[in-house]
């Protein structure tokens, strides 16, 4: 969002439209967010809250809105209007009025769209509320569903498609109907934006949506509206800031009114979009190459940019067949041009320039200049790598790069990442140069993963070669760590990846301090690239006063300030380097590429206001024994008190009762012999599956006691009975509920009755007929519960798994030939089991199996599959393989004898039944 760079790929640079990416699988972008990109999960947050994506986008945002400005400055500033602008319609402030009235959130919509149409020329407002854009997930997945969507005629999503599509919006308007969600203050002299959760949240919704927009359309800036119940803010989002006028109240100033009549009449760059990316609507021959050239569809969107050279002046349009890196950024306009420095550095004839797209300038904050920078270079991210040796030669090859730069233009990268190093044909190229300085300026920059510890220790202070040559190693043990192949405990994983994420930069100077075991726990599979590490490692620790250097201190001191010295030259760390890479069998090694490593989820640090009260931390047994005692005491009460007082919603009710009391005396059980991990031999799961048994027998019983009730209450209606004490009535019912609410505090999912609203309704109707004594019946929600719980003790697949791509995955991986007999099932609700067999070649060996394996587990752990038993079986007949790619079924490199998996012949299944090997249980 804000202050962030985006590198376009040619994908995205010709208009084809983004992919939400998979469940569990985030792609790892090209450059990194600076000081934001997350090593152990892709967004993390430092608060407990329903939506963790809206509190990191408020995190990221934090001191990037300015205001408040008056709604007629903002006005005259984005939407101005000119001679030709028709007088804006009268404005009927009672329609605005009774949007204001409303007293829930959704009542305000439609009201709200109604009372803003006669300011609506050209444009349309939907009400989007209730159906989220599928396409829509770029920012951390999240997917986004504003209020009210805001389309140009010609745009308006077709009915039979979804009505919310951010790459089409317009502008948008978010409701609240709840002063705790009021974003900014309303108060002078105080901090603009207000440091409570609901407040923050909102704000992160806000960004999310608005970042959306963007993400999804080529703009400049972006228009949105907030509405909190009489109160309206304007809000204009650019890549420097974002600003916010004041709160004034629309059901009284027609500055909302206002808005939309510019908006209206304004054209496509006022609204804020980019008129340097112009939509191809016919075909040429230019164009046909260039979407073979990207391997595009003659019906995805096509796009012409323009780049207007700052050396040249000459503006270049871009559609080739020869693929080129667009780089659309935002620069800071106090640092030098990478274009400037491409040409500096290498004497580049790249095309660069500002783009004179973006105004009027921002109000305050640092301010970004839209620019563009073409390279005809176009390489894969270092984490892409096939081998091991690959990347490091690559890491390597921009070690190059960096030192001529800084010894011939006197230039400091000052951002050396993961992400701003990518892999060519025959080494690698340093990248993203735009926080680079000359060597004696001042400032520090870096990506927090991977800058100097120095750095992040110290403030003001100069950013030395030293530091770039340190995170040069930081990138090359993030990886090891993340990314190669390795037996690496998960705990020492994650505590080695969260040292990086960590800003202060202790727990990355603690692991520096370790010596040599903080890379032996890596426990790489390559041992060239284990000792290259090592002895990176050890030489960085004499920067933090590590125990070799503090002995060679006391013995040499000259030594040992020799050592210093030469951590802030290139010269031995290259030669360290290339050393390393002339090892003929790390050369040869084909087989250690990239494989993503599973790491523990961060934990939440709670505040103050957010700590769960000391209920959270009973144990499962004193939850359930508490409201089993609860239910037990009301049933006895209720019970009796219907029969007495002849009233059926008091005798279903109990019934009901009686049936959780079953259903937590089952639950009881089960979660005792949880927590004393009980099991036997005729009992090897343990109890995993009590609670699902018990939820089955509450749905069952539930849906006879319905049928029950439904029967006498028709029976009811043919021989009435009169309640004898309505009050007493309306008594038990108000204990019940006040019970409940005690049970939902108790344990958060248990579902409540709902007594409140029955017996309100009864206790006042039955003294004037007592044929309305009759009790809702249970809803759906029990069919659904029996027959979902019943689906799991038949060891159904996971509603949410595709067994056919699983498949295609596992068949992708080296070395695998077929798979058959594959299964995967619930034990329990959270337990996911699997089996199956895998065929691998002739000669496959221990190790190489085991290589296998460990690729077949990281496979079906990002399907969220943890306990799998893998049965390996060797394949002998390579006359099969063979065989043209039309007999190859179903994907599968072997013939397949059914839809359920792949298999070889008749005749192999025998000979392969005899040669099956000893089973390996991954679980």
């Amino acid at each position: 969002m804000a202050d962030s760079d985006a590198t376009v790929p040619p994908s995205t640079f010709y208009g084809r439209p983004p992919k939400t990416p998979k469940p569990g699988k985030t792609p790892a972008p090209v450059t990194p967010h600076h000081d934001r990109l997350s090593s152990t999960t892709p967004f993390t947050s430092t608060a407990l809250e329903n939506d963790p994506v809206f509190v990191q986008a408020a995190v990221e945002m934090k001191g990037k809105f300015v205001g408040p400005v008056s709604p007629e400055v903002f006005l005259d500033r984005y939407l101005p209007t000119s001679a030709a602008t028709p007088a804006m319609p009268q404005v009927d402030y009672t329609a605005f009025q009774r949007v204001a009235s409303q007293s829930k959130e959704p009542e305000m919509y439609q009201p709200l769209i109604t009372a803003l149409l006669p300011f609506c020329q050209g444009i349309e407002l939907h009400n989007t509320s209730a159906v989220e854009d599928p396409d829509s997930g770029v920012f951390s997945g999240r997917r986004i569903k504003p209020d009210i969507s805001c389309y140009k005629n010609e745009c308006v999503p077709v009915a039979d498609s979804c009505v919310t599509k951010a790459h089409l919006m317009s502008t948008l308007i978010e409701v609240k109907n709840n002063d705790e969600d009021e974003p900014f203050t309303l108060k002078k002299n105080e901090e603009f934006e207000v440091d409570t959760a609901s407040a923050r949240d909102t704000r992160g919704q806000l960004t999310v949506y608005a970042n959306a927009m963007q993400a999804l359309q080529y703009r400049t800036h972006t228009l949105t509206i907030f509405i909190n119940r009489s109160r309206c803010r304007l809000m204009h989002w650019s890549k420097s800031c974002t600003v916010v006028t004041d709160a004034f109240d629309y059901t009284k100033e027609n500055w909302l009114a206002m808005f939309f009549w510019r908006f209206s009449q304004a054209d496509d760059t006022t609204r804020g979009v980019d008129p340097t990316f112009t939509p191809i609507t016919t075909e040429s021959p230019e164009t046909t190459r260039a979407r073979r050239a990207i391997d595009v569809l003659n019906t995805d969107p096509l796009f012409k940019v323009s780049v207007v050279d700052d050396d040249t002046n000459a503006t270049s349009y871009y559609i080739t067949d020869k693929l080129v890196l667009l780089k659309d950024t935002w620069r800071l306009r106090d640092y030098p041009k990478e274009g400037d420095t491409y040409r500096d550095v290498v004497g580049s004839s790249c095309v660069c320039g500002d783009m004179q797209d973006i105004w009027p300038r921002p109000l305050k904050h640092r301010v970004h200049v839209h620019y563009r920078l073409v390279l005809d270079t176009v390489g894969d991210r270092l984490t892409q790598f096939e081998s091991t040796w690959e990347m490091a030669q690559a890491v390597y090859c921009a070690m190059v790069a960096h030192f001529e730069a800084a010894t011939k233009a006197r230039i400091l990268h000052r951002d050396i990442s993961a992400g701003n190093i990518i892999m060519v044909e025959g080494g690698g190229i340093l990248i993203d140069w735009e926080f680079s300085k000359h060597l004696d300026e001042e400032g520090a920059r870096g990506t927090r993963q991977f800058i100097s510890i120095r750095l992040l220790l110290e403030d003001q202070i100069f950013h030395k070669i030293g530091d770039d040559l340190e995170s040069f190693l930081y990138v090359l043990v993030w990886i090891a760590a993340k990314y190669a192949p390795n037996d690496m405990d998960i705990k020492f994983r994650t505590s080695l990846l969260r040292a990086f994420d960590l800003a202060g930069g202790v727990e990355k100077r603690n692991h520096i301090l370790k010596g040599t075991s903080a890379i032996y726990d890596i426990k790489l599979e390559q041992p060239a690239f284990a000792n290259l590490l090592v002895t990176l490692w050890l030489e960085f620790g004499a920067r933090y006063n590590s125990d070799s250097y503090r002995f060679l201190e006391t013995r040499d001191p000259e030594a040992a300030r020799e050592w210093l010295n030469r951590l802030e030259s290139h010269e031995w760390m290259m030669a360290t380097l290339s050393e390393a890479l002339k090892n003929e069998d790390w050369l040869s090694t084909t087989c250690d590429g990239r494989i993503k490593h599973l790491v523990i989820e961060s934990e939440k640090t709670l505040t103050e206001g957010q700590k769960k009260p000391c209920i959270d931390t009973m144990k499962n047994t004193t939850r359930i024994g508490v409201v089993l005692l609860i239910s037990l005491a009301f049933f006895a009460a209720e019970i009796a008190i219907g029969f007495k007082t002849k009233s059926l919603a008091l005798i279903a009710d109990a019934f009901h009762y009686l049936n959780d009391i079953v259903a937590y005396a089952i639950a009881f059980v089960a979660a005792y012999l949880h927590e004393r991990g009980q099991h036997t031999n005729r009992f090897t799961y343990a109890f995993h599956r009590a609670e699902l048994v018990g939820a089955f027998f509450n749905g069952v019983f539930l849906l006879a006691l319905a049928l029950s009730i439904f029967l006498q209450s028709i029976e009811r209606f043919v021989h009435v009975e009169e309640v004898s004490t309505p009050k007493l009535v309306l008594i038990i019912g108000c204990i019940g509920l006040g019970l409940n609410v005690v049970s939902a505090i108790v344990i958060h999912d248990h579902h409540g009755h709902a007594h409140n609203p029955t017996f309100q309704a009864e206790s006042l109707e039955n003294e004037v007929n007592p044929q309305r004594d009759i009790i809702n019946i249970p809803s759906f929600h029990t069919t659904h519960t029996a027959l979902k719980s019943g689906r799991i003790l038949l060891e159904a697949s996971p509603i949410h798994l595709d067994l056919s791509k699983v498949k295609e995955d596992l068949l992708s991986i080296p070395d695998v030939l077929s798979v058959h007999d594959l299964h995967v099932w619930h034990l329990s609700q959270s337990v996911i089991l699997g089996s199956l067999h895998v065929c691998v070649p002739l000669g496959t060996s221990l190790e190489q199996w085991e290589r296998t394996e460990r690729y077949l587990q990281h496979c079906f752990e990002e399907y969220g599959i943890k306990h799998v038993t893998i049965s390996p079986e060797i394949h002998r007949d390579f006359q099969t393989l063979t065989q043209s790619s039309e007999e190859l079924a179903g994907g599968c490199r072997l013939p397949s004898h059914d839809d359920f998996g792949c298999a070889v012949s008749g005749g192999d299944l025998k000979k392969r039944n005899v040669t099956r090997t000893t089973v390996i249980d991954a679980a």
